[in-house]
């Protein structure tokens, strides 16, 4: 059994524009008997944190760490044996998917705070996942059709799931996340390589965000209560930049971090792209996500227009040599046993979740 909260003994000191802002990672614990997980996905304002981590069984589970870092096994839906967490409210609600192995059918799911879990439906097919969760408790994901593609929907307990339809000439969407406002932000894309980020207003009616961004690809993945939004310009899997579109003050490019350690004597084919994606932000306009070179080494990053893009760094572990090896179907003659991270979410405290060589990880703060 390991302690509550390992000390990874990593701190990373910002730069001058920070004003001695450090951020030290700690490692979140696991389930008894259990291995490492997808890590943390998503933190409220309370400290309570949801992720997915691996059972003694080797099953994948939807979990939360509360405020202290004790874990709960969130389980699953009857008659189902892998779970995930997607995103957890100020009520401590938490959404995601419970599935069959494999995933072969699986569908989104909201627990409540007491621990009892409600299946959500689908729009007719197979699959369906949850995203976002709003204090609400109106919920947002996506899911497979019962003919052809898929479509973001939108979940209350009064109305049960609601097709929010794509895009004049997409066949497929996906609702990223949701705030108190019911505004909704994601993205649609079609057959002929179109990537939108789009925006659902309360009413109901989408909005393409291309044109309002001047952007020819792109994907929102997160609105704050001020109507910021950020995303990714540029395809998903390959170049682009994470960015911040503010009502007042437009368009944002990130950019990404620069000087990432790197493999020696590695030749990837293909190679991956450098880029960045955000992935969340809070309601002081702050960003995290995570940044990647060409030569397949990805940080956390946390972004703010006082600070710029700052790496959170990764711990140093030798499995992140194997992961690359079975990615790209090669074999390292070299390596720095540099390890990856990357940010979820971040709290209105400055509090990061994320993931880091497998690890479940949280960065606090220290002003």
């Amino acid at each position: 059994m390991r302690k509550a909260l390992h000390l990874l003994l990593v701190a990373f000191t910002l730069s001058a524009a920070a004003q001695a802002l450090t951020y030290t990672m700690k490692e979140l614990p696991g389930l008894p008997g259990g291995t490492d997980g997808r890590g943390a996905m998503a933190i409220n304002d309370m400290g309570q944190i949801a992720g997915t981590m691996w059972n003694a069984n080797s099953n994948q589970h939807a979990v939360v760490w509360d405020e202290k870092g004790n874990i709960t096994d969130l389980g699953t839906l009857p008659g189902h044996c892998i779970s995930s967490a997607a995103d957890i409210n100020e009520l401590g609600q938490v959404v995601g998917w419970s599935g069959e192995a494999q995933n072969r059918n699986k569908h989104a799911v909201l627990w409540e705070k007491d621990g009892s879990v409600r299946d959500l439906g689908t729009l007719g097919g197979n699959i369906s996942e949850a995203t976002a969760v709003n204090n609400k408790g109106h919920v947002v994901g996506y899911s497979l059709l019962k003919g052809t593609g898929a479509h973001a929907f939108l979940w209350k307990p009064e109305t049960g799931m609601t097709d929010l339809g794509v895009l004049e000439g997409c066949t497929h969407s996906s609702a990223e996340d949701i705030d108190d406002a019911g505004r909704i932000v994601g993205r649609s894309s079609g057959s002929a390589a179109t990537l939108h980020a789009v925006m659902w207003e309360a009413g109901g009616n989408i909005k393409d965000l291309n044109a309002a961004l001047n952007i020819a690809a792109s994907n929102a993945t997160a609105i704050n209560s001020k109507g910021q939004i950020a995303g990714k310009a540029g395809w998903m899997c390959c170049k682009g930049n994470a960015f911040l579109w503010d009502p007042g003050k437009g368009l944002q490019d990130l950019g990404r971090l620069s000087n990432l350690p790197k493999l020696v004597m590695v030749l990837l084919h293909p190679p991956p792209v450098p880029g960045s994606d955000a992935t969340a932000l809070n309601d002081h306009g702050q960003v995290v996500g995570w940044s990647h070179d060409e030569r397949a080494h990805s940080h956390a990053f946390f972004w703010s227009r006082d600070t710029g893009m700052i790496d959170l760094g990764a711990p140093k572990d030798a499995r992140h040599k194997q992961m690359i090896e079975s990615k790209y179907h090669l074999k390292l003659i070299a390596f720095d046993d540099e390890g990856w991270s990357s940010a979820s979410d971040i709290n209105n405290s400055g509090v990061i979740v994320g993931g880091s060589s497998g690890h479940a990880v949280m960065w606090i703060p220290s002003p």
